[in-house]
C-alpha cells in the first residue's frame, strides 16, 4: 500500500501516540518524537539525530561537489578526542595536522621535506614572511627584517657569522 497526495494542498500525517515510526520489514528507516528527537536510519544505523542542542551526525559528512561552507553567527570550535588532532588532506593525502602535545599545540608538515611558510598580505600582494625549510631540518627563512630586543645565539658549528646594526641609543 501506499499513501499519495495528489491534489495542491498538503499531506499530513497524525498520531496520538509520542512517536512516528517508518519501517520497511524490522528495519528502521526513520523516527520522529513528539518534542524530542528525530532519527534517520542507514541499514538500520542511526546516522543523523536531533537534539535540544543542535543535530548530531553518526559518520561522515561527505560534499560531492563544491565547496563546503560553515557559516556560524559565533565561534568554530573544532573538538578531537585523540591527542586533539586536526589533520588536513588534499584528494585523500594528509599534508598537515595539528594537535596538542602535553601542554604544547604542535603544527606539522606531514609531506616530507615540504615546507611551512606564513603568508600574509603586504599592499594587497601576498608575501611569504617566514618560511621554515623542512629539507633543511627546519632553515627559518624571513623575508624581511627581524626585530628584538635581545638575541641568543647557540650553535654547535663554529664557522658563521652574526650581524647586529645598531642605531642611536644601542
Amino acid at each position: 500500500s501506499y499513501v499519495e497526495d495528489t491534489g495542491t494542498g498538503e499531506l499530513r500525517l497524525k498520531s496520538n501516540g509520542t512517536m512516528i515510526r517508518f519501517q520497511h520489514g524490522s528495519e528502521t528507516l526513520a523516527t520522529f518524537e513528539e518534542d524530542g528527537t528525530c532519527k534517520l536510519f542507514f541499514d538500520d544505523s542511526n546516522k543523523f539525530q536531533t537534539n535540544s542542542s543542535g543535530v548530531t551526525v553518526n559518520g561522515n559528512i561527505a560534499n560531492s561537489s563544491g565547496d563546503l561552507t560553515l557559516d556560524v553567527e559565533g565561534n568554530v570550535q573544532i573538538d578531537a578526542n585523540d591527542n586533539g588532532e586536526v589533520r588536513f588532506l588534499d584528494g585523500g593525502t594528509q599534508y598537515a595536522t595539528i594537535k596538542k602535545d602535553g601542554n604544547n599545540a604542535l603544527i606539522q608538515s606531514i609531506v616530507s621535506d615540504g615546507d611551512l611558510i606564513f603568508q600574509g598580505v603586504d599592499s594587497s600582494s601576498f608575501v611569504s614572511a617566514l618560511t621554515l625549510d623542512m629539507s633543511e631540518a627546519g632553515d627559518a627563512t624571513f623575508n624581511s627584517n627581524i626585530r628584538t630586543t635581545a638575541i641568543i645565539v647557540q650553535t654547535g658549528v663554529s664557522s658563521g657569522s652574526l650581524y647586529r646594526q645598531c642605531t642611536s641609543g644601542g
